[in-house]
């Protein structure tokens, strides 16, 4: 009935939205402000200050702490590929993520789904010198991950 239609939404609980997204957005264009409205403008501040210092994501180490719902539009993300020049691994490479819970890497108890192509890997957290262990706070992820100012 209006296919130049776009669905605009706000205030929906995490689950919800990333749920209504997922089930809508290859049928009509949709958009979240709490998810994409978030990582439009997170992906906007990294690329502008890539741009002013000359550099690529993919030579940054950049620490999130703080993924929520956004984090499934946010750079890396599988469907955000194309942040920059960066191809999707680059930049799911380029960025480390934490929730409420700390690193959010494989085999952590309680990952929800959304939050599993941001876990890093056993080989990643061995390259960055982690030690084995069932959580990782701000503090150790920092020191491991070396992030550029």
């Amino acid at each position: 009935m209006y296919p130049d239609a776009l669905l605009q939404w706000e205030d929906f609980k995490q689950h919800n939205a990333i749920r209504l997204l997922d089930n809508y957005r290859h049928r009509l264009p949709c958009f979240n402000d709490d998810i994409q409205g978030t990582a439009a403008v997170v992906s906007a501040g990294i690329l502008a200050a890539l741009q002013h210092r000359g550099e690529k994501l993919s030579e940054q180490r950049l620490v999130l702490l703080g993924s929520g719902a956004a984090v499934s539009a946010s750079p890396g993300s599988s469907g955000n590929h194309s942040l920059g020049s960066a191809s999707e691994l680059e930049a799911r490479l380029a960025v480390t993520m934490l929730d409420s819970q700390g690193l959010i890497f494989e085999g952590r108890d309680g990952v929800q789904d959304d939050k599993r192509p941001f876990a890093r890997t056993s080989d990643e957290l061995s390259s960055l010198g982690f030690e084995p262990s069932d959580r990782y706070d701000l503090e150790t992820v920092v020191r491991h991950v070396a992030p550029r100012s």
